[in-house]
């Protein structure tokens, strides 16, 4: 199933939406601690999370598969997956905002440009036509 991402370096969290986690059914666990958070403005609501799943992701074209990381399940997120700082760390990668890159250094494979895959070579072989019939009305 493919899902679209938010890859977020200033987020503390690897977060998954609880639709998601529901729809794919997967395994949840208890958090050892609950999580509070909010949002950056001072009126809004404290949610606390208290479980979690481990993920592994692979980019579009399975060129990449993330190590396995802990995303935390949060409701009504604005994405189905918030890749965060620990996601980020665990995996090695590193984002340059002045060339809008997110390079795995392990691999040097580009998240944010994927390589183009070249189409397949086709190899023609040579068709001798034997004869030529032109019908007239």
């Amino acid at each position: 199933m493919e899902v679209e991402a938010l890859i977020d370096n200033g987020s503390s969290l690897v977060l998954i939406d609880e639709h998601l986690v529901s729809f794919l059914g997967l395994r949840v666990h208890e958090l050892p601690q609950p999580i509070p958070i909010g949002m950056a403005l001072s009126s809004s609501e404290r949610t606390i999370l208290s479980c979690y799943i481990n993920l592994s992701v692979f980019s579009i074209d399975s060129h990449f598969q993330s190590r396995s990381i802990r995303a935390v399940i949060a409701p009504n997120l604005v994405k189905s997956l918030l890749l965060g700082y620990p996601f980020l760390a665990h995996n090695n990668i590193l984002i340059d905002h002045a060339l809008c890159s997110c390079v795995v250094k392990d691999s040097n494979y580009d998240l944010f440009h994927p390589p183009v895959p070249a189409p397949p070579h086709v190899t023609l072989t040579p068709t001798v036509i034997r004869s030529v019939h032109t019908v007239v009305q």
